[in-house]
């Protein structure tokens, strides 16, 4: 893939992009969050991006300017995971307190709190299915809930399982981009099928620098491939279970990371204030 790099320094926010030529990183300067932002996504048509943050508030950023638009407050526990509507006109949030929130992200106002959706544990990821009708939220306990987007019910729930590690939490958890498939990634990568909660691939256990510290996985969006990231960045393809390239080097670790819909961008959010492809 032939590079094209786009940084957006927003406080603790990036922006990667990949695309037709390679160019030099071009910083865009913002005031952004105050702590670390832990978890990113982007707008279905690509366009703008979320950023969650431990300052306990979510951003909303237009990738063409990298100008802040919009900033959401309301709850009192550290935003760790973000996601987008299918539709566009939603946010959903999760929080170290196990809350679920659903925002208007033409306004900036919660429609909906669910409270202690992950009753032991903090909501380690979320993200839209079905069409909007459905949410999923993973709990850093392993706990992978299907809810009802309209009635706030538990539908489905099952638990990711590593035996020789039971009292261990997730490192990372991604979503395909239809709901389908769930990435948990621990000491070992595991895809789990939503539908039947069976497991469905598991990848060896870690090795390398590289990918002894994951923080983030995302899909690419036709689900054929995923991206973990750490210390550096690791593609996979599921079909055969290989993987396809890296980038190593870094010197920064890389808090979370996600996929544009056109499949050639990634978006990363981390506690440094550079990143290079």
């Amino acid at each position: 893939m032939r590079l094209k790099r786009i940084l957006l320094l927003a406080g603790l926010a990036m922006l990667i992009a990949c695309a037709a030529t390679k160019q030099n990183m071009v910083p865009v300067v913002q005031l952004g969050h105050s702590a670390a932002a832990v978890s990113v996504a982007f707008s279905p048509d690509g366009r703008f991006v979320l950023s969650g943050s431990d300052d306990r508030t979510m951003k909303l950023w237009e990738v063409a300017t990298g100008r802040e638009i919009r900033t959401f407050r309301g709850i009192e526990s550290n935003v760790t995971s973000v996601a987008y509507s299918l539709n566009g006109r939603v946010a959903l949030s999760g929080h170290m307190n196990g809350a679920l929130a659903f925002w208007d992200l033409s306004t900036g106002k919660m429609l909906r709190l669910v409270e202690k959706a992950h009753r032991t544990s903090w909501v380690q990821a979320v993200a839209f299915r079905q069409g909007d009708a459905q949410v999923i939220s993973v709990g850093n306990n392993r706990r992978v809930k299907v809810w009802d987007a309209y009635s706030g019910r538990v539908v489905r729930s099952f638990k990711g399982t590593w035996a020789w590690m039971e009292h261990w939490a997730n490192t990372s958890v991604a979503f395909s981009k239809d709901g389908r498939l769930v990435l948990l990634d621990s000491m070992d990568t595991q895809i789990w099928d939503v539908e039947t909660g069976k497991n469905i691939m598991k990848l060896p256990g870690r090795s390398t620098v590289l990918v002894k510290d994951v923080a983030d996985a995302a899909f690419s969006p036709d689900s054929s491939f995923f991206v973990i990231g750490g210390w550096g960045l690791e593609f996979w393809e599921i079909a055969t279970g290989q993987q396809t390239k890296t980038f190593q080097g870094l010197t920064w670790n890389i808090q979370a990371l996600d996929y544009a819909p056109d499949g050639k961008t990634l978006v990363t959010a981390g506690k440094e204030g550079t990143l290079t492809l």
